[in-house]
């Protein structure tokens, strides 16, 4: 399959995630908005190629692809909050605080990570409390949003803090990607 195809099943997958997901209120327009229509699907791709790589593409591989995904946006939701990066602007158009309000974005993040948890809750694998405490461990406060923190303390140009930064918020959402993706293609000589 080539990877337009590809971006196209992830895009259909994270939209049909979104339905089962969100609540049936207004509110779900926030949380479609800030996750539709997708960035470049990075790490959703990155876990198809490695599934693909070692076996075939599962339906676990896609919760698990959205399921990144999501997480991802939420962190994007948050990064471009003023109390944050201040951005204004993500993918072209109005950030979510500037569309629907500092609050209402907040509280898409805060959704968008449960989210992600309950779609990483429908992955079929026998190793699946393991993949939940990767998960955890490499988004979580030791992790992603560690590398989150040490983002806004920075106030120089020091390459060391500025590379781990980039492992912590960059590096550990591809590592996630490729290695959860060959946990779930539970092969034997891995």
């Amino acid at each position: 399959m080539n990877i337009n195809n590809w971006k196209n099943e992830i895009t259909e997958h994270l939209t049909q995630s979104l339905e089962k997901c969100s609540p049936n209120h207004k509110f779900a327009e926030v949380l479609k908005y800030s996750v539709l229509p997708p960035g470049k699907v990075f790490r959703p791709l990155l876990v198809y190629s490695m599934a693909q790589d070692l076996d075939q593409i599962s339906q676990s591989h896609k919760y698990f692809a959205s399921s990144l995904e999501i997480h991802h946006t939420y962190t994007l939701i948050h990064d471009d909050l003023p109390a944050m990066d201040d951005d204004d602007y993500r993918r072209g158009r109005l950030a979510s605080h500037k569309k629907f309000s500092e609050s209402n974005a907040i509280l898409a993040g805060d959704a968008l990570i449960n989210m992600s948890y309950e779609l990483l809750a429908l992955v079929d694998t026998k190793y699946l409390s393991q993949l939940i405490t990767l998960y955890s461990k490499m988004l979580g406060a030791n992790g992603l949003i560690l590398g989150q923190v040490l983002d806004l303390e920075i106030n120089d140009k020091d390459l060391n803090k500025i590379l781990r930064i980039h492992e912590l918020k960059t590096a550990r959402l591809i590592q996630l990607a490729l290695i959860g993706s060959a946990i779930l293609s539970d092969r034997e000589d891995l």
